[in-house]
């Protein structure tokens, strides 16, 4: 499946919030590239084609002292997080504990399949199923709370001028139905649970989170790249 890098730089008025501080290079003219992931490029590469690259998608956070250090130091440099998933993965714990830790941390905020116990994992072929970056339910004021304080913040903190969203979709394709959001921890259906991949309702909820998203990056001065493919907009 090939995805498109959208960038989005929507305006103060649209999203009610500030412009963000970083720039995009005037592409008006000329062939202008931008390169997707750079943890196995050599620093001396970056160092002479550093002036042909407009941003990079997924920048490692170790590289970026040298790309600003090149004679592109303005280049777009954006922070990888999974749009719907934990954005910071405790690295001194065990995959198998990650889901332990949010369940028993951030019970409300785990999303869930229509069994009530099966987290939406997002898989894809040749990957198999994650484990580790916890599904997460966009529709809880948590989230967003979260992912801003552990995720876009320490990528402000870095020296990044974007975040890099990936898999975000407008469909449910993992089939995600609900979290244990509800009073005292009932479990509340969001998504259909005869047929959640299709139900309008997730698009809907993942619109109003990137709207909210959108606004609460901008103001922190930094631009918004999700990795978009438009396969979702064929689904009926």
């Amino acid at each position: 499946m090939v995805l498109a890098a959208l960038a989005v730089t929507y305006s103060a008025s649209a999203w009610a919030a500030a412009p963000p501080s970083a720039a995009w290079k005037d592409t008006t003219d000329g062939i202008h590239a931008f390169l997707t992931f750079d943890s196995k490029v050599d620093p001396s590469l970056a160092a002479a084609y550093a002036d042909r690259i407009d941003y990079v998608w997924g920048s490692t956070e170790s590289r970026i002292a040298w790309w600003r250090a090149s004679k592109n130091p303005n280049v777009v440099l954006s922070k990888y997080i999974p749009f719907t998933r934990d954005p910071a993965p405790n690295a001194s714990i065990g995959k198998d504990e990650h889901l332990a830790w949010w369940q028993a941390s951030h019970p409300e905020l785990v999303l869930y399949t229509c069994d009530q116990k099966t987290p939406a994992w997002e898989c894809f072929s040749g990957e198999g199923c994650s484990h580790v970056n916890v599904p997460l339910d966009l529709t809880q004021p948590g989230t967003l709370a979260y992912q801003l304080k552990y995720g876009v913040d320490p990528a402000k903190a870095a020296g990044y001028s974007a975040i890099a969203f990936d898999n975000f979709g407008l469909r449910n394709q993992w089939k995600a139905c609900g979290s244990f959001s509800g009073p005292n921890g009932a479990w509340k259906q969001i998504y259909d649970a005869a047929d959640p991949e299709h139900d309008a309702q997730y698009a809907l909820d993942v619109i109003d989170w990137f709207r909210r998203a959108t606004a609460a990056i901008h103001d922190r001065g930094l631009l918004v790249i999700p990795n978009f493919s438009t396969d979702d907009l064929d689904d009926p």
